[in-house]
């Protein structure tokens, strides 16, 4: 009996996360400080100590002034890959012509290693915000196409030939027809979208910017700072990890249909 309830106990999400979570850290402490040279990988309890310093501290060097201008930039190229992204996944999926004119040149960019292109995007915009927001944008918006394409071609021909039959045609068949069908693929690519364009804008502020995460992790990294460095890395992987909720939330919220029918959860 107490072994059933053992294992209940470890069953639970919370306690499993918590439970991993602890073991990681102690595994790291330990061998971030007694095996590891702490130059390579620092440890939780010096790593915490730069968060929190970092944290109360002003100017260019600290968590929250660089916070900003990364956010705004990834919210300002996520906003431009969803506002040329949605529309134009939706035209690919539903126009025949489209789809044969531009999917090979959308699929061509999606496969490119999209950060070589900053050598170029120095040409077009120089070096500073429109850089950057550009190459976020470049980065998050083909992940937002290709899942809408996606979702749009998965709609099964039975189901449209119903709406057929009930005469749903035109923007009533794609209000009330292909636009639900295709939500949960456009939450995929909003998920997709929003990882990118905080990967671009941290990418590009470390060759484009002198603000910005991207640019004291650059200089942190420059005088083997590994505590500083990991601490905006945390922040970092904090920040994605409420992006990503949030869009799950959104998911939930209108496709909670959706996540009813999952056989795993």
């Amino acid at each position: 009996m107490a072994s059933n309830r053992a294992l209940q106990i470890l069953q639970n999400k919370w306690v499993a996360t918590i439970l991993t979570f602890v073991i990681f850290v102690v595994v790291w402490q330990i061998v971030g400080s007694y095996i590891l040279n702490p130059l390579f990988i620092s440890y939780p309890t010096a790593i915490a100590s730069a968060f929190a310093r970092l944290a109360v501290s002003t100017g260019q060097y600290s968590l929250i002034g660089p916070t900003v201008p990364t956010l705004l930039e990834t919210f300002e190229g996520f906003g431009l890959s969803i506002l040329i992204g949605l529309p134009l996944g939706l035209l690919l999926g539903i126009s025949r012509t489209l789809d044969i004119s531009l999917n090979p040149y959308v699929n061509a960019l999606y496969v490119t290693p999209r950060i070589a292109m900053i050598p170029l995007i120095i040409i077009w915009f120089g070096i500073g915000e429109p850089a950057i927001v550009f190459t976020t944008f470049f980065l998050s918006v083909f992940p937002m196409i290709v899942n809408t394409y996606v979702g749009v071609r998965d709609i099964s021909k039975s189901m449209l030939d119903t709406a057929e039959v009930f005469s749903i045609r035109g923007l009533r068949r794609f209000r009330y027809v292909i636009l639900p069908a295709t939500f949960p693929f456009i939450i995929a690519g909003l998920r997709l979208s929003i990882g990118s364009a905080l990967v671009g804008a941290v990418v590009a502020q470390m060759i484009l910017s002198l603000s910005g995460l991207g640019y004291i992790l650059t200089a942190f990294g420059d005088f083997f700072q590994t505590a500083q460095l990991m601490a905006v890395i945390i922040e970092l992987m904090i920040i994605g990890v409420i992006m990503n909720y949030g869009i799950d939330l959104l998911g939930k919220r209108f496709a909670d249909w959706k996540v009813t029918e999952r056989g795993y959860r």
